[in-house]
């Protein structure tokens, strides 16, 4: 997520001693431990925010999830926290973004999944990929440190739907 900071609750949630950043998503913590936090609402409405609202300086549509739970978990999470009022849409845990955000007409995004990053890229949307540990390795032009640095290239685009979950 580039709004919450999935992994550090995960490891602290689930009291998993290793609090190290996990370089992938493959990390054997969160594979072997996430059907624990799957299905368990209270984990993911007290996330923490890792990006908080004040630092998006832009506009946006949507909110494109691949949490497994249901998207009004998440318009809570959101709506709690003071993040723009916007549609929600989940597509589930380890399913690709590209059929909804062609379907809703986006065309930018940020996200931190290398997977979506590729996926979205290959099917023409424009994605940017937002720095996290389990990303960091991976080099490209497309890379936003910051939402403040996403922030300036959306202001490059001319664009009528985008998404930044």
């Amino acid at each position: 997520s580039v709004l919450g900071d999935f992994g550090s609750h995960f490891l602290d949630y689930l009291g998993i001693k290793d609090k190290t950043p996990a370089t992938e998503w493959s990390d054997s913590r969160f594979r072997d431990n996430f059907h624990r936090i799957k299905d368990d609402w209270k984990f993911w409405l007290t996330m923490p925010i890792l990006t908080p609202p004040s630092e998006i300086d832009f506009d946006y549509d949507y909110y494109i999830t691949a949490r497994p739970i249901p998207s009004w978990v998440t318009k809570v999470w959101l709506n709690k926290n003071g993040y723009l009022d916007r549609p929600v849409h989940t597509v589930g845990h380890d399913v690709s973004k590209v059929e909804a955000m062609e379907s809703l007409g986006i065309t930018l995004m940020l996200d931190d999944g290398l997977h979506n990053f590729d996926d979205l890229n290959e099917s023409g949307i424009t994605c940017f990929l937002f720095t996290r540990p389990h990303n960091e390795s991976r080099p490209t032009e497309m890379r936003c440190d910051t939402m403040a640095e996403f922030g300036d290239r959306v202001r490059h685009f001319d664009t009528v739907n985008s998404t930044i979950i």
